[in-house]
């Protein structure tokens, strides 16, 4: 995960949004070595972010509970994102 490159991406689609609560989160949170149980999280997320999808770059490790918490972060942040505020279950759950 590389917050530098990724953050750009983010703040130039949701100039408007405060995300430092969300990237915060993730920094603490993260971990850039798979760990068994845990969920594969796209900072970017996928349905705003398709070019980034398979960007090393793009993703991180979270526990579930992380994971959730991560996209409810970001949901808030950006109210006016759909993608963000229904972020599929499934999606979480599965760690897709």
């Amino acid at each position: 995960m590389n917050l530098e490159y990724i953050e750009p991406y983010m703040c130039n689609e949701h100039d408007e949004a405060d995300l430092s609560a969300y990237f915060d989160f993730v920094e603490e949170h993260c971990s850039e070595t798979r760990v068994t149980g845990w969920h594969k999280h796209h900072v970017a997320p996928r349905a705003v972010f398709p070019e980034l999808e398979h960007d090393e770059d793009n993703w991180c490790w979270l526990t579930l509970e992380d994971h959730i918490e991560a996209h409810r972060l970001l949901a808030e942040a950006v109210p006016e994102c759909l993608a963000y505020r229904h972020a599929r279950p499934t999606d979480v759950l599965s760690g897709t």
